[in-house]
């Protein structure tokens, strides 16, 4: 086996917990992304933190979530994101 084929085939998954994440600490986290520096300032991004079994179940249907019990979904307006001037939106 050659080094491409390991790389392609070579994963890691962590082993999570049951148990939830804190209200505080998921808090923390969410300021974070909240506070972090974009573009132009434009805060193009939005994130959907997801706990409930009925919705973890759900994103594990369409992404490899390996049982977190924490799923925390990022969206982008790309209408919003900044592009430099030199660059055509295509």
């Amino acid at each position: 086996m050659n080094f491409l084929e390991i790389a392609k085939s070579r994963y890691s998954v962590r082993k999570y917990s049951d148990k939830k994440v804190e209200r505080e600490k998921l808090d923390k986290i969410l300021y974070a992304a909240h506070v972090a520096p974009t573009a132009a300032n434009l805060q193009p991004v939005r994130l959907i933190a997801v706990q409930s079994s009925e919705g973890l179940n759900k994103i594990g249907k369409a992404a490899n979530i390996y049982g977190a019990p924490l799923a925390i979904i990022v969206c982008s307006e790309h209408s919003r994101a900044w592009t430099a001037s030199d660059q055509s939106n295509s």
